[in-house]
């Protein structure tokens, strides 16, 4: 019998950041580029690009490699829209309010793919080697990837609620792909 997944809930709901705290992240996030990733064995390796400097990330297994990528290429295209939204919209320190709506979505949005990408970041660099022992899984990852496929990114509570009653986070990405159609 397979052990089940350990979902953490590694961050929370939806964030609820005001706009200008989230101006200001942007203006102090560094502008490293993770991505590019590379197979070795049986691993699977990510890069992070920053102007000269190139950090590869700890293995994970090959599982992982089209998942983690997927984080990395979505958290950089929100990064890229919110400083648009922030270069187009963004005058006198205050947006129009004909885009707040939009502006808030896309800032939040990359907010919420920054956060899920440090936290597997964390999750990877901490387990190490220890992640291609039989049945260790990258929680934080996992998450994401039920979140995604379920559209669970903005959900309220009621809706993570209903996600666990009907067993979407006990789902295994692993061993249940055909559900997840992978």
């Amino acid at each position: 019998m397979r052990a089940q997944p350990s979902f953490h809930f590694y961050w929370h709901l939806w964030p609820e950041t005001e706009l200008d705290e989230m101006v200001e992240r942007y203006k102090l996030q560094k502008h490293a580029v993770v991505g590019a990733g590379r197979c070795e064995g049986n691993g699977f390796i990510l890069q992070a690009r920053e102007k000269d400097l190139v950090d590869d990330w700890p293995p994970v297994p090959l599982f992982y490699s089209f998942h983690l990528e997927h984080l990395c290429y979505l958290t950089r295209y929100y990064y890229l829209a919110w400083g648009w939204m922030i270069r187009s919209f963004l005058v006198d320190d205050s947006f129009d309010e004909d885009y707040i709506l939009a502006v808030e979505v896309i800032g939040r949005t990359w907010i919420y793919h920054q956060n899920a990408l440090s936290m597997v970041e964390v999750e990877i660099r901490d387990k190490g080697p220890l992640l291609f022992v039989e049945g260790e899984r990258i929680g934080s990852l996992d998450e994401w990837v039920v979140r995604q496929r379920h559209d669970l990114v903005m959900a309220e509570q009621i809706e993570l609620d209903d996600a666990r009653k009907n067993g979407y986070f006990d789902k295994d990405i692993l061993y249940d792909a055909d559900y997840f159609s992978m």
